[in-house]
């Protein structure tokens, strides 16, 4: 359990708990955090036997270095994803923004035709009811018509009857004409 060699610092005769590594071959290559006995950092232990020798190695790196490079390679990437969330963000909005904009349109739309319909309708029974009532009104002149034209008739020939009456006429004619 000797530390032989410690970067970037070490000193000579400090020593490691390494009974677990001892006692399972599989905890002898393994991957783990734990606070360090050295130095008291949480630490990411990495740790194998070297081949059928009673040697191991074990290899560790702070917690706060592994954040610091994660926090480094992933800050352009972190930056430009938001970015581009930021983007997609704007252009949903935009997009929704227009399609209610275009559903109250169409919603417009449908009311105007609505309206419209209603109007055709309206206008077709006045037209129905127009075209009915010049029908009623040429009947009624048509009929007026020919009354006013059979009474001229009637009365030209009542006046005939009248003048044939007050002639002298033969005695045959003067029966047909009492019989009238």
């Amino acid at each position: 359990g000797d530390i032989l060699a410690r970067y970037p610092e070490f000193t000579v005769g400090q020593k490691l708990d390494l009974t677990d590594l001892r006692r399972d071959s599989a905890a002898a290559h393994q991957i783990r955090y734990t606070s360090s006995p050295v130095d008291n950092k949480s630490r990411l232990y990495a740790s194998a036997k070297i081949g059928n020798f009673p040697a191991y190695i074990t290899f560790s790196i702070a917690r706060g270095a592994i954040i610091r490079e994660w926090t480094r390679d992933l800050a352009v990437p972190a930056g430009v994803g938001i970015v581009i969330t930021a983007a997609l963000l704007l252009l949903t909005l935009f997009a929704l923004r227009r399609a209610q904009r275009e559903g109250l349109a169409i919603q417009q739309l449908k009311d105007v035709a609505q309206s419209l319909n209603e109007e055709i309708q309206r206008r077709q029974k006045a037209e129905t009811s127009l075209l009915q009532s010049q029908k009623l009104d040429a009947l009624g002149r048509i009929t007026s018509g020919i009354a006013h034209d059979f009474n001229n008739l009637l009365m030209i020939i009542s006046g005939s009857l009248s003048l044939a009456k007050k002639q002298q006429a033969a005695p045959r004619l003067r029966r047909l004409l009492e019989a009238c």
